[in-house]
């Protein structure tokens, strides 16, 4: 017989972004912790920890409306920063080259 390989951190973070990116959708808690298992295979014991590590790194967004916390990220969002990214690299760039170092 041979043992499931379990899914790495980071593996399940890309799942369930790939979860938020296909739907474009806001969801609960207890809809994440549903969908996830079935679809991505991501085990339901890590959702919660998975999910808060994103949104820790402000890659999915979370607010409280009521006695709810609703998760989201579209893929509008990350397109965004990954252009202010590299935008900020070129500026960066761009001053250092405009800096006078024989002084």
């Amino acid at each position: 017989m041979s043992k499931k390989k379990g899914l790495s951190l980071e593996e399940k973070r890309t799942r369930m972004m790939e979860i938020f990116f296909e739907t474009k959708d806001v969801f609960q808690l207890k809809d994440i912790e549903k969908i996830a298992p079935k679809t991505k295979g991501i085990s339901p014991m890590t959702v919660k920890e998975v999910l808060q590590s994103l949104v820790d790194d402000n890659m999915v967004d979370c607010e409280r409306v009521g006695t709810s916390n609703y998760y989201w990220a579209f893929p509008s969002k990350a397109l965004h920063a990954r252009k202010c990214q590299t935008g900020g690299a070129a500026t960066t760039g761009d001053r250092l080259i405009g800096l006078d170092i024989s002084s």
